[in-house]
């Protein structure tokens, strides 16, 4: 993972998405106890995206059981930027 990347986080208390960028270097502050000793800055610049927005094969690619991985399949990851500057439209 590097600055600009995006992330996806699905929800798990409604049926939405939300997408962040990277912002920061990958930290370990043992102070902060587990689980949460490891982490990134993430700008969060779209909350709440409702899955129903989303083609099935990346809905399924989001809900892969890693907890981190890259969406390449099916031209994924230009497909969701593309939705993004559509106002998470497909065009």
């Amino acid at each position: 993972m590097r600055i600009g990347d995006w992330v996806a986080l699905p929800s798990k208390i409604n049926r939405t998405i939300h997408f962040g960028e990277i912002v920061g270097d990958y930290v370990f502050d043992k102070k902060l106890g587990s689980p949460y000793y490891h982490y990134r800055e993430i700008n969060w610049f779209a909350l709440d995206i409702p899955r129903d927005k989303f083609d099935q094969d990346i809905l399924y690619s989001l809900g892969a059981f890693m907890t981190v991985c890259r969406i390449n399949r099916n031209n994924a990851e230009k497909r969701i930027k593309d939705m993004a500057k559509n106002n998470w439209n497909i065009k």
